[in-house]
């Protein structure tokens, strides 16, 4: 397995446990091809929850695997004291305290 993918921890972390390793066929970056691929019975795909919008495509939540997604704000210099900035900024900070 090769770094860089969005769902390569959750693949080791499910290889460890279930001492299973998957063979890998293709490894994309568009959720929307995945889905066409999954649909068209070419195989299973890991995605993110929220990304599955394909008619074809059913999720099925993986338990006993923690994940988590690194995600940075990016933001012009001072916006941070722009009022609606600032709600923005409080609001993820809320959102991260309540799931971490």
């Amino acid at each position: 397995m090769n770094d860089g993918f969005p769902v390569d921890d959750v693949l080791r972390s499910l290889a460890t446990i279930t001492g299973v390793r998957p063979r890998v066929i293709q490894r994309i970056n568009d959720f929307h091809a995945i889905q066409a691929m999954v649909a068209a019975g070419l195989g299973v795909a890991l995605v993110a929850r929220h990304a599955i919008t394909h008619p074809g495509v059913r999720g099925l939540e993986i338990v006993g695997v923690r994940a988590a997604r690194i995600l940075e704000v990016a933001t012009r210099p001072g916006a941070h004291r722009r009022p609606a900035v600032a709600a923005v900024l409080r609001a993820l900070d809320e959102e991260v305290a309540a799931v971490g």
